[in-house]
């Protein structure tokens, strides 16, 4: 039996005066073959409940997949596709509704249960149609059981519950504010995903609105140039922006406005699609400006640091000696994971902690202006490119900040002289030989 061409819903005018069966069997007419993950159905539908969490646990007959977060109401679990239906859903009554809607299968079962303990409610799917059922889990958690009989085969079905593929969806995970794990019975399939937490200092990830637009902000290690990727509800999209820019970003970008094609992956190129870009754009501009002068600070601070400390030295060197992408993945996998808590905990030290962080982003900056910059003259045109060139990215022999700007008009002499010299050598060829 081959895959059904379903997934995506187009939703129509006016309501459908039918019963529960017959509704969904409307909703299963219309559906296309959409590709969206449908783990990301239920994840989108558990950050709309302001959920902290989701995880989902397989077992050879059974998947169950339980998230906290805002109950669903009686009505909610008694009639979930009637928004759906009617073509005007809400966010979170579209997401459910598509997130039930391709849990079933043929002889397959969802139980949803919800509510506080000894007032739950509970919404029994079926392909013959739904129902309001006695709830049997003792707890607060939104939990739905999805079953299915031993006989049943799912060899020839990609899209059943048993199949989902649980490791296509982490890439779209970055902008997801849950924790999500997934876990499976018998495989080494196990995994967990993490949010970062706010940055107050922008280094690592940032926080962007701007009116309707959220934006998510990090830095990419492995690209130059900006790239945005739209969301919608903590799941990322597939399509990317890729355009000009001083440094390496990555930015994520979620914006009501924007509408989905039927795949659910894609949003539709339009007038709003091309002013998302702009303004996602323009708030990144920004937000590097501000980044700017917060390393500055920072800088100044680390280098008093590293005039007073031959161990903080050191560690600066080696920092700057090591490969970009993995200087940034170690930052962000450190506040990403927080350190345990416990006699044995390895705990940075604040000062520490703030030279790793100062230390990253000068190397990104550096790799950046190599990327970017060669002459100011040529750079003055960009604002933001002549920032850059005047940032703050090397220390002289008493710890002051040099820029390629300063290091251009002969300023004082480097303090790690073969590290950085190798870097102007490569990069900045007539600075280099200026100092010679």
């Amino acid at each position: 039996m081959g895959p059904e061409k379903e997934e995506g819903v187009f939703e129509g005018e006016g309501p459908f005066g039918v019963d529960p069966v017959r509704a969904l069997e409307i909703l299963r007419s219309r559906q296309l073959a959409i590709r969206a993950s449908r783990l990301g159905l239920w994840i989108r539908a558990a950050v709309l409940r302001n959920a902290s969490f989701i995880r989902f646990s397989w077992a050879p007959l059974s998947l169950t997949i339980r998230f906290d977060g805002r109950p669903f109401s009686t009505q909610e679990l008694a009639d979930p596709f009637s928004e759906l239906l009617a073509g005007r859903p809400s966010p979170e009554a579209r997401w459910f509704a598509l997130a039930l809607l391709h849990t079933t299968r043929a002889k397959v079962r969802v139980r949803v249960e919800s509510g506080p303990s000894g007032g739950r409610r509970c919404l029994l799917l079926e392909r013959g149609g739904l129902s309001l059922a006695e709830a049997k889990e003792r707890c607060e958690d939104n939990i739905a059981v999805v079953r299915w009989p031993l006989v049943t085969s799912v060899l020839d079905d990609p899209l059943h519950p048993y199949g989902w593929d649980s490791i296509s969806i982490r890439e779209a995970l970055e902008p997801c504010p849950l924790r999500v794990e997934v876990r499976r019975a018998g495989e080494n399939q196990s995994w967990d995903f993490r949010p970062l937490p706010p940055d107050p200092r922008g280094f690592t990830n940032a926080e962007v609105r701007q009116g309707a637009l959220r934006l998510l902000l990090r830095p990419g290690a492995a690209h130059t140039g900006l790239r945005i990727r739209p969301f919608a509800a903590g799941v990322a999209l597939e399509d990317l922006e890729a355009l000009p820019f001083p440094i390496g970003l990555d930015a994520w970008a979620e914006d009501p406005k924007l509408s989905l094609d039927a795949s659910l992956r894609s949003p539709v190129r339009n007038a709003k699609y091309r002013v998302c870009v702009r303004t996602a754009q323009g708030a990144a501009r920004s937000y590097v400006f501000s980044l700017l002068k917060r390393h500055e600070r920072a800088m100044r601070l680390a280098g008093r640091l590293i005039a007073s400390c031959p161990d903080i030295r050191r560690h600066w060197s080696g920092l700057l000696g090591r490969p970009l992408p993995k200087l940034l993945d170690a930052l962000i996998s450190s506040r990403r994971r927080p350190l345990e808590k416990g006699l044995f905990a390895r705990r940075l030290s604040g000062d520490s902690r703030r030279i790793k962080e100062c230390a990253a982003l000068t190397s990104h900056l550096r790799a950046g202006a190599a990327a970017s910059l060669r002459t100011f003259p040529g750079n003055a045109l960009d604002p933001l490119k002549a920032a850059l060139w005047k940032a703050p990215l090397f220390f002289n022999d008493q710890g002051g900040l040099l820029s390629l700007q300063g290091l251009q008009l002969a300023g004082g002499k480097l303090l790690f002289e073969d590290q950085d010299r190798a870097y102007l050598r490569r990069y900045f060829p007539d600075i280099a030989r200026r100092r010679a």
